[in-house]
């Protein structure tokens, strides 16, 4: 069993990655306006007359950064987004799934931003809620997801699919919650000692990756620097990876729960237009999810478990696993 290193925990240079379904800019558009649709015809009409202004920065380019955003300010400005996906004029003719799946996110909170403008007509105006913020934007990832999975051709781009989710679960909850030690235990070094080395953060960061990541992966020279590439720690942004593990969590959970009639689209208008305006907690129940209930965060844990086994099944029936490798693995044991 070969290690994998720290650089290649994301790798996408599998075999069945290599044949990966690529979105055009009218196919990804058509899955968003179609899952939007499905919550509610409002917001991919509303989606629709956003793009049509102009205010999505799409594809790639030199000076452009790659990660998407959403940007906004108060009543006065329209919100507007950025995601490397492609547009129809832009050189990169063709997206990736998790490119497709970044633009769905912001969307979601672009249209949190439009609905929070549109309700709160008052001249004290409430932002939005750093506790919802992120949750909002995966639960649309989520159902962007819903939608891909829908129109897949083949169970191999199916399976495709499951896997990069599966990758983007493991980045959204484990990996933050590992980077939120991390920063914890480099405050609390600071608060000691009065000041903190390069080393010293150098060493906490290994540390707390090697804590989540396991014996699986190796770290090669030059691993203690990549906290320098994570734009928070950079500009002084203490601790904002916290809401993408809460976020993800809370979009397996309420996917469900949209999925069954449980919580309804007017549920997720009302949730989406409160910004600040009152308490975290408040803000959850308006869809059903108690934040304070620890087994509710369970659930989106076990919905993750179940994938996990659905996928390991699918590998083997494509024979993507090999068939002794169980028998090894339980020799090794």
């Amino acid at each position: 069993k070969r290690e994998v290193t720290y650089f290649e925990r994301d790798t996408e240079k599998f075999p069945f990655m290599e044949k990966e379904k690529k979105y055009t800019f009218g196919e990804g558009d058509a899955i968003i306006k179609a899952a939007l649709g499905k919550l509610d015809p409002q917001f991919a009409e509303t989606f629709t007359e956003f793009m049509s202004e102009g205010r999505a920065d799409l594809g790639k380019r030199n000076g452009k950064p790659a990660t998407g955003r959403c940007f906004y300010s108060g009543l006065a400005f329209p919100s507007a987004l950025r995601a490397a996906f492609p547009g129809e004029d832009t050189e990169n003719k063709t997206g990736t799934k998790k490119e497709l799946l970044t633009f769905g996110h912001e969307s979601g909170h672009a249209l949190s931003f439009i609905l929070m403008q549109e309700a709160q007509t008052t001249e004290f105006y409430y932002p939005a809620s750093n506790a919802t913020t992120e949750p909002i934007g995966k639960l649309f990832e989520r159902l962007v997801f819903e939608e891909m999975v829908q129109r897949a051709k083949s169970p191999e781009e199916t399976f495709a699919l499951n896997v990069i989710k599966l990758r983007n679960d493991m980045n959204a909850i484990y990996r933050p919650i590992a980077f939120y030690a991390f920063e914890n235990e480099m405050h609390k070094t600071v608060e000691a000692n009065g000041s903190i080395t390069q080393t010293q953060i150098d060493t906490l960061f290994v540390k707390h990756m090697r804590n989540y990541l396991g014996d699986s992966v190796s770290f090669p020279p030059g691993t203690e620097k990549s906290w320098m590439s994570v734009p928070n720690i950079r500009e002084n942004i203490p601790f904002q990876t916290y809401p993408y593990s809460s976020g993800q969590l809370f979009a397996e959970v309420t996917q469900k729960k949209l999925a069954s009639g449980e919580v309804t689209p007017e549920m997720v208008k009302d949730f989406l237009a409160t910004g600040s305006s009152t308490s975290p907690q408040a803000i959850f129940e308006k869809v059903g999810f108690d934040i304070s209930d620890p087994q509710i965060w369970e659930k989106g844990l076990t919905n993750i478990a179940q994938e996990l086994e659905e996928v390991i099944t699918q590998a083997r029936s494509l024979g993507y696993i090999d068939a002794d490798l169980d028998a090894r693995e339980n020799t090794t044991a």
